[in-house]
């Protein structure tokens, strides 16, 4: 079977399955249970009929990272950042004292019995706002970046093993491979964007892959983006505005040893799918915050563009297998929408045009720090 083929059936917990679970191992009765948005797992927001209320995020793992053991390993990142002053999503021990928790369940869906044994966790809801529901200001672009570069920071600081590698589709060191064997030739149909697709990918085997080993690396998210990154507005009494602040980060399941610069080129791509009416500028202002914090080597800089391209590709075919498989899950084809216009946008501009674009943003925000 082809590994690409292989992409982990999420469980089929029903509401009662959670509810069971939640009185079971956590002595807890739920008002609400919402499930919520996930590509191959089973997540659900929870609340209590406490006074005061209490909010929950359980998490039922696909049946292939149940059986991993860098489950907890992030699980010991999540502990380590929490103790750090991190706002990121914090493990419970179950009435077991464990964090995880193997919980076999049985359910029917179109004719076909499906009986697993799945990973529970069980996390404190992190409260604030979706960066995807806000308004996507230059300030909170600018301020993204920058919260991401203080992550990689932070981050530098554990001490302890991560031997996780993010799943086959979504793993930049696997496209040499889906390239070599044509593994996404059936889903996308189109020969346009096909030839798109295999010029991006044979762009960053030769450019950025060949010279891996000389990016700094460390412990990255992985999943950089405006469904995990949290905000708050507050308002200002002086001019009856409001400003919107980065107040936390969720879903660090991709979490991973790799270069700096693929969680930066990660980000610059989510933020420039956020604005496609300037996908460059808003591009720009995420990458003069994150240098606010850290600044891009060269030859960081000469890689982003074609990493940033490599992950919308993958982005865009792990999105048509997956909804192949998965067809009534249309959150699979978010990056459907506006990802091909951009795609198409990095690959036909010169780099040196796009740079120039980010360096004249970059050189405003110094120029205004400098006269500040």
């Amino acid at each position: 079977m082809d590994i690409l083929y292989c992409i982990s059936q999420k469980p089929i917990a029903r509401d009662e399955d959670i509810q069971g679970i939640l009185s079971d191992l956590y002595d807890l009765d739920a008002a609400v249970i919402e499930s919520q948005d996930s590509y191959n797992d089973q997540v659900f927001y929870i609340s209590t009929q406490t006074s005061p209320e209490q909010e929950y995020i359980l998490r039922v793992f696909n049946h292939t990272d149940s059986k991993k053991a860098e489950l907890t390993q992030i699980i010991d990142v999540l502990v380590w950042l929490n103790q750090q002053g991190v706002n990121c999503p914090k493990p419970l021990k179950n009435k077991y004292g464990d964090y995880v928790f193997m919980k076999t369940l049985s359910n029917e869906t179109n004719g076909v019995f499906i009986h697993g044994t799945y990973a529970v966790c069980l996390y404190n809801f992190v409260k604030g706002i979706k960066l995807m529901n806000v308004e996507s200001t230059d300030d909170v672009i600018y301020k993204a970046g920058q919260y991401l570069a203080q992550l990689q920071i932070t981050l530098k600081g554990v001490e302890f093993p991560l031997t996780k590698q993010v799943d086959f589709y979504w793993n930049f060191d696997c496209i040499k491979d889906i390239l070599r064997d044509n593994l996404f030739q059936e889903y996308v149909r189109h020969s346009d964007k096909r030839e798109l697709i295999t010029k991006t990918f044979k762009m960053f085997v030769s450019d950025v892959d060949s010279r891996k080993s000389e990016f700094e690396k460390g412990l990255v998210h992985s999943d950089y983006n405006e469904s995990n990154i949290l905000v708050e507005s507050l308002p200002n009494s002086v001019n009856g505005t409001s400003k919107t602040f980065i107040v936390g980060i969720i879903d660090f399941f991709d979490l991973c040893y790799n270069p700096l610069v693929y969680d930066v080129a990660i980000g610059l791509l989510y933020m420039m799918l956020m604005r496609p009416q300037d996908m460059l500028t808003a591009g720009g202002h995420f990458l003069a915050g994150y240098q606010s914090k850290r600044c891009l080597k060269d030859i960081e800089k000469e890689a982003i563009v074609k990493t940033t391209s490599a992950r919308l590709a993958q982005s865009l075919v792990s999105g048509l297998v997956s909804f192949s498989k998965d067809p009534e899950n249309i959150y699979l084809l978010k990056t459907q929408t506006s990802g091909w216009d951009c795609l198409s946008m990095l690959s036909n501009t010169p780099e040196q045009d796009i740079w120039k674009t980010w360096d004249s943003l970059l050189n405003e925000y110094q120029s205004t720090n400098n006269e500040t």
